[in-house]
């Protein structure tokens, strides 16, 4: 799951067609690569705009987003955001250290 603006083109594109990809990669030199790629749908969690109702499935990710990105334990709600999850349908990884390491 990851927080979004309710008036990014991601929330609108999303409302429109569910069906996403996304891509996380890391690694600066080609040898280092290494990444994973989720295909599946989105669907929105909890209340949008996110305004604190309690949602079991988003306490746990909303303290760690906080206290990584706000260095606070307590998600601070700004009734601006929202959040999506992947249900991915298919799971692509690979890693060039192992090839090349």
């Amino acid at each position: 799951s990851f927080p979004t603006r309710r008036s990014s083109d991601l929330w609108t594109d999303i409302k429109r067609n569910p069906r996403v990809s996304v891509l996380v990669d890391a690694g600066d030199e080609y040898v280092e690569l290494r990444g994973a790629e989720l295909i599946g749908d989105a669907e929105f969690v909890g209340e949008a705009p996110r305004v604190g109702k309690s949602e079991p499935t988003l306490q746990p990710i909303e303290m760690l987003f906080a206290r990584k990105y706000i260095g606070v334990d307590d998600m601070p709600y700004d009734e601006r955001h929202g959040w999506i999850r992947i249900i991915p349908s298919t799971i692509r990884s690979w890693d060039f250290r192992k090839i090349y390491g």
